[in-house]
C-alpha cells in the first residue's frame, strides 16, 4: 500500500471504516440529491420564431448583424427559438440573451459569429440585472439566519430584519458564512476581497432555489446544505436571475487586434441555462465564463484558441466562480489554451466530467510552465467532482489562496504535454510537469481512480528525466525539470521550498494507477477494491456510443504491453476526427497509425 491519509498538524483527521465505500463518508457527495445541470435536462425547443436570414442579416460577414440580432432575442417569445442560418455573421456589439428561449445555428462549422468591437471583445451575454456582484462584493439586503439545518439539511428560519419578503418560492438565494480559518489554509484572505462578500471574508457558500415559505420565515431549499453553517450564516437573495435561456450549434469567434480583456460568452446569475455544441475561439480573457450559475449545462463545446498567451488572467477556456452550484461541464475540448478548465470561489455540487484537453500554450514568459487539463484556482471552491476527463494533469494552486474538498474520480492525467510553448516562442522546455500538483492551502482532496502519468516522457520534452512519485518537504526539495506524479503543499509553482504539510496530511489516495510504481495500485485498507463506473452517472449515457464504459481506471485492461489503462472518451474521439469504437487505441499509442488531426482542429489559429 502506498502512502495514504495522515494526521493533519490543524488536528484535522478523517475515520477509515471497513464498508463497501471508495471515500471516506464525510467526503461523499450524494449527486441524487443534486443532479447537476439544468433540471430535467435541456430544452429541445422546435417553433422557430424567427430566421435571421428573413430578417435582412448579411450572411457574408460584411454588415453588421448585432442589431438585427438583438431585436429579435428581445421579441422572440417564450419557449421559442432565435434561427441563425449558415453563414459568416459580424458583431460589433454586444448580444443579450433573456430567459426563456434558445438562440441556434445551423451548425457548429456551418454558423460563425465573428466579434469585431475593440472596446471589450464582448460576444454574448446572459446578464441579470441587478448584478449582486457590486463594487466591495457587499449587497446590502442580506438576511441574518435565525436558525439553520446542519449538512444535509433543507430548511432554515430568518432572524428579525428587512427584506425578509424577498424571500418567496422560486426564487434562488445565497447562503454563506464566514470563512472558518482552520480549513482556509495560512495564506490569509489576501486579494481573494473581490471573490465574496465582504472582502472576500465569506467565501463558504452556496447558491438554492427555495420550495417553500412559512410564515414568511420559515424556508425549504434545494439542493442539501454541503456544510454545518455555524460561522454566522447569512442568506442573499437573487435579485434577479435569466432562467431556461441556451446557445446551440454555431460558433463563436473574435477577430479584434487590440483588445486587452474581453469574453465571448458570459453567464452572469443564471439558472438552468445552457451552451450545447458551440465553437467559443480565441478570447482574450474567457472564452466562456458561469458567475452565479445555477444548475446549468455547458456541453459538447469546442473551447480552443487565445488572442494572448502571456499573461496571467487572460487564456482562460472555461472559466466558473462565484458561488455557482450544482452545474454540469461536460463532453467538451480544450486546445491551445493556458488553462482550459479552472474554478475559483465557486459553491458545491459541480461536476467537471469527460472533458479532453488536448495540451496547454503558453507566452514565453511563462518559462513553459505546465498548464492543467483541470485547474482549482483559488477563492475557496469546495466539493466538487472531477470525472473521467483526459489531460495534462490537475492542479490547484494558491493565486487566490485555496479550495477544499475537491474529487478527482477516474481521471487520466499524463502530466506533460508537448511543446507547451512552441506557439509563442518555438521551445520547448516543459519544466513543472505534474500529473497531480496541489499546492499550499488546498486540503481534504480525494483522488480516486485515476491512471496518473505516462509511460514515457518524450515527444518534443527535452528533459527526459524518469518520473520521481512525489515532491513534499519530507522526502526532497522539488526540481523543476523532474517530473512527478504528485507534487504536494509547496508555495510556488517552482522549486521554492516553503512548504504546508496539511495538504499532504488530508489528502485521500485510493485505486490510482501510476506509472513510478510498475504495475501497481494504491488501495487503501477498509475501502472497496471494486470501483463504480461514475459517482453521478447511475448507467452509461446515452451519448457514449461504443466507446468503452467506464473509460479510464486500475481494473481496466492493459492496452497492448505499456499498462495505459485508458480508452478513448468521446471527445477526445471527436477532436481526432474519428469514432474509434469500443477498446480503441488512444491516438498517441501508435504515431504511425494515428490520424493526422485535422488542420482546423490542432494546427491553424483561425
Amino acid at each position: 500500500m502506498l502512502t495514504g491519509p495522515r494526521l493533519g498538524m490543524l488536528g484535522l483527521a478523517f475515520t477509515l471504516k471497513v464498508s463497501a465505500a471508495v471515500l471516506p463518508a464525510d467526503r461523499m457527495i450524494d449527486f441524487t440529491q443534486a443532479p447537476p445541470g439544468v433540471q430535467g435536462g435541456i430544452i429541445h425547443r422546435t417553433t422557430i420564431y424567427t430566421n435571421l436570414a428573413d430578417a435582412g442579416a448579411d450572411p457574408t460577414g460584411t454588415v453588421p448583424v448585432n442589431t438585427i440580432l438583438n431585436a429579435a432575442v428581445n421579441a422572440c417569445p417564450s419557449n421559442q427559438v432565435v434561427f441563425i442560418p449558415a453563414g459568416t455573421f459580424l458583431l460589433t456589439n454586444r448580444v443579450n440573451m433573456k430567459s426563456g428561449i434558445t438562440l441556434r445555428g445551423a451548425g457548429m462549422d456551418q454558423t460563425r459569429l465573428v466579434v469585431l468591437n475593440d472596446k471589450s471583445a464582448d460576444g454574448i451575454y446572459f446578464r441579470a440585472l441587478p448584478s449582486v456582484y457590486t463594487p466591495g462584493n457587499n449587497p446590502p439586503y442580506s438576511n441574518d439566519v435565525y436558525s439553520i439545518t446542519g449538512k444535509g439539511g433543507t430548511n432554515l428560519s430568518l432572524a428579525p430584519g428587512p427584506y425578509r419578503t424577498n424571500y418567496t418560492a422560486g426564487r434562488f438565494m445565497l447562503i454563506d458564512m464566514t470563512n472558518a480559518p482552520s480549513l482556509y489554509g495560512p495564506l490569509g484572505i489576501g486579494h481573494d476581497d473581490y471573490m465574496g462578500r465582504l472582502g472576500g471574508t465569506r467565501l463558504m457558500r452556496q447558491m438554492v432555489e427555495i420550495l417553500t415559505v412559512e410564515h414568511g420565515t420559515n424556508l425549504t431549499f434545494t439542493p442539501p446544505l454541503i456544510w454545518n453553517y455555524t460561522n454566522h450564516p447569512q442568506v442573499l437573495y437573487m435579485p434577479a436571475m435569466i432562467r431556461h435561456a441556451g446557445l446551440e450549434d454555431f460558433t463563436l469567434t473574435n477577430a479584434c487586434a487590440t483588445n486587452i480583456s474581453g469574453t465571448l460568452i458570459s453567464l452572469d446569475q443564471t439558472a438552468d441555462c445552457w451552451v450545447k455544441n458551440v465553437g467559443a475561439h480565441k478570447a482574450y480573457t474567457e472564452n466562456i465564463v458561469l458567475s452565479y450559475g445555477f444548475r446549468c449545462t455547458i456541453i459538447e463545446c469546442d473551447i480552443r484558441y487565445h488572442a494572448e498567451y502571456r499573461h496571467s488572467g487572460r487564456a482562460y477556456g472555461l472559466l466558473v466562480r462565484y458561488a455557482s452550484t450544482q452545474n454540469l461541464i461536460e463532453n467538451n475540448t480544450f486546445s491551445k489554451l493556458r488553462s482550459g478548465l479552472l474554478i475559483t470561489s465557486t459553491g458545491p455540487y459541480n461536476v467537471f466530467a469527460y472533458n479532453f484537453n488536448a495540451g496547454a500554450y503558453n507566452g514565453a514568459e511563462d518559462g513553459g510552465m505546465l498548464h492543467t487539463f483541470g485547474l482549482n484556482h483559488g477563492g475557496c471552491p469546495w466539493w466538487n467532482l472531477w470525472e473521467g476527463n483526459v489531460g495534462t494533469g490537475f492542479a490547484a494552486d494558491s493565486h487566490h489562496n485555496g479550495s477544499l474538498y475537491q474529487i478527482v474520480f477516474r481521471n487520466y492525467a499524463s502530466g506533460w504535454t508537448p511543446n507547451p510553448c512552441a506557439y509563442r516562442s518555438g521551445t520547448a522546455t516543459n519544466y513543472y510537469q505534474r500529473a497531480i500538483n496541489i499546492w499550499n492551502s488546498n486540503m481534504f482532496y480525494s483522488v480516486v481512480g485515476n491512471v496518473l502519468g505516462s509511460p514515457t516522457i518524450g515527444e518534443g520534452n527535452s528533459k527526459s528525466n524518469a518520473w520521481v512519485y512525489e515532491f513534499n518537504s519530507s522526502e526532497t526539495t522539488p526540481r523543476s525539470e523532474i517530473p512527478a506524479i504528485y507534487k504536494l503543499g509547496y508555495m510556488s509553482v517552482g522549486v521554492g521550498t516553503e512548504w504546508y504539510p496539511a495538504t499532504a496530511d488530508t489528502l485521500f489516495r485510493h485505486g490510482n494507477f501510476d506509472f513510478y510504481h510498475t504495475n501497481v495500485v494504491d488501495w487503501q485498507e477498509g475501502y472497496d477494491h471494486t470501483l463504480p463506473a461514475s459517482l453521478y452517472l447511475t448507467k452509461k449515457p446515452d451519448w457514449w456510443g461504443d466507446l468503452a464504459w467506464p473509460p479510464i481506471g486500475p481494473e481496466m485492461p492493459d492496452v497492448e504491453t505499456i499498462h495505459l489503462r485508458t480508452n478513448l472518451i468521446p471527445a477526445q474521439a471527436r477532436f481526432y476526427g474519428g469514432d474509434y469504437g469500443a477498446g480503441g487505441k488512444r491516438p498517441h499509442e501508435d504515431e504511425a497509425a494515428r490520424p493526422a488531426p485535422p488542420q482546423a482542429l490542432w494546427l491553424t489559429h483561425d
